[in-house]
């Protein structure tokens, strides 16, 4: 049985992008393959791309329509960011092919909370399938300890373990990635 192993790029598009990018990804997996991902490439996404994800989850709470937020990310100070700034227009284009399905008026401000709440759903899940979706190996070492994110109660998500965070008398979170 073929082994196909997943770097960054295509773990990403099988588990966070929208349903054509990942049956791209999954096109080009071996048919009848296994597919393997070491510990330090699900670290490397859970620190680059799923952080991005959760700030621009917690940078929409600062807005009150889809339009305001859509522009703040084609904003200057985010092309200081490339990484941060291209997850986050990738983002936005998921969530225009998943409108694509919809029809129907739909306001600014529901707009943004219907976004909120497909991003809530790409980290959960998207967490969760980078856990246990694919045979994982650490032969190098990696670190274990990364936290699932979790909602701290404000409506924002948080991933930093207790010990790092900056205000002790932050929520303490709870884990979105268990329902």
């Amino acid at each position: 049985m073929a082994q196909a192993f997943l770097d960054s790029s295509l773990l990403i598009g099988l588990v966070f992008r929208h349903a054509g990018e990942r049956a791209a990804c999954r096109a080009a997996l071996p048919v009848h393959g296994t597919a393997v991902c070491s510990r330090y490439v699900i670290f490397e996404v859970a620190r680059g791309f799923l952080r991005n994800l959760i700030a621009l989850h917690n940078y929409s709470l600062e807005f009150s329509s889809f339009a305001d937020l859509h522009r703040a990310a084609h904003s200057g100070q985010q092309r200081f960011k490339p990484h941060r700034m291209h997850t986050w227009l990738g983002a936005f284009d998921d969530y225009f092919a998943a409108l694509e399905a919809e029809d129907g008026y739909t306001s600014e401000a529901l707009k943004l909370e219907e976004f909120r709440a497909k991003l809530r759903g790409w980290i959960r899940r998207g967490w969760r399938q980078m856990q246990t979706g694919f045979s994982s190996f650490n032969e190098i070492g990696c670190r274990e300890d990364l936290p699932p994110p979790a909602s701290r109660g404000d409506q924002r998500i948080d991933q930093r373990p207790a010990s790092l965070r900056r205000n002790p008398q932050e929520l303490e979170p709870t884990q979105i990635g268990q329902d």
